[in-house]
């Protein structure tokens, strides 16, 4: 098993949607078994396809931020096809913010969200670009969780009728498998001058001090998470950040988004 994989997924922060998490948990648990992961699993070995770049046209930047986010995701070490690495991202807007001839920069969305590393740092880096350029979300199937924090940092966001948004919480889905050891006639012993190191190792129970620190540290995410969110978003109410996902007039009431558009170039056409 590696052990930096099986941390980075069972014992750290995340910023998405449940349903996609289940879903790379399944691709992760085939990978150990086996050593093969599906599609839907982390990493960008295997052939995944590079990232599209930005596209400029009459002053216009266009960039996709598609699949699920992680920072240097070869790191992980699992195959994916579906994945999207934020340190691009980083490249792409501190390149835009040197360009003089573009004016508008339009990130268009279509993630369920990822690892938390590394993305308040480029949402960050978002909001310092829209102080000397207009920058517009476009969300064309949903910016959730991760996503929505980078679609908020820009002064607009629009999506379809039918787009997802929001998901705006951090959680930790570590799986106890002690009793799953025990079944096998497995006993893990495991030692360290450290009271949390071992924290999400398999084959160890969790203990109270563990699940503290754990839970501490989704507060300390998803804290900030929210209060990126209330800063660019003033009207968005409470409960529109407890982790539920909006779409159409559910969106718009929330303050998720500030309008609705069939397609892209309808926005445009409207906006700018």
């Amino acid at each position: 098993m590696n052990p930096r994989l099986i941390s980075a997924f069972y014992a750290e922060p995340w910023l998405i949607k449940p349903g996609t998490h289940k879903q790379l948990g399944a691709g992760l648990q085939a990978y150990l078994t086996n050593g093969r992961a599906p599609v839907y699993a982390m990493g960008e070995r295997g052939g995944s396809p590079a990232p599209p770049g930005v596209a400029i046209e009459s002053g216009i930047a266009f960039l996709m931020v598609s699949g699920v986010i992680g920072k240097h995701l070869s790191l992980l070490d699992i195959e994916c096809s579906d994945v999207y690495d934020i340190a691009l991202l980083e490249r792409q807007v501190e390149d835009l913010m040197a360009r003089e001839d573009v004016t508008t920069v339009v990130f268009q969305f279509n993630t369920p969200g990822g690892h938390a590393a590394g993305v308040q740092d480029v949402a960050d880096l978002i909001v310092e670009l829209g102080e000397t350029k207009r920058t517009i979300a476009w969300v064309d199937v949903e910016a959730c969780s991760a996503g929505y924090m980078l679609a908020c940092a820009c002064g607009e966001v629009y999506s379809i009728g039918t787009g997802i948004l929001g998901s705006i919480s951090a959680y930790i889905a570590l799986i106890d498998q002690s009793r799953a050891f025990e079944l096998q006639g497995l006993e893990l012993r495991a030692f360290t001058d450290g009271e949390l190191k071992l924290t999400g190792m398999p084959g160890k129970p969790v203990e109270d001090h563990e699940a503290a620190f754990l839970q501490e540290r989704v507060e300390e995410v998803g804290g900030a998470f929210k209060a990126f969110v209330a800063s660019r978003r003033a009207h968005i109410p409470a409960e529109a950040m407890d982790g539920r996902w909006l779409s159409g007039a559910g969106a718009l009431d929330a303050g998720l988004a500030d309008d609705t558009f069939p397609s892209m170039e309808r926005m445009l056409m409207a906006v700018l």
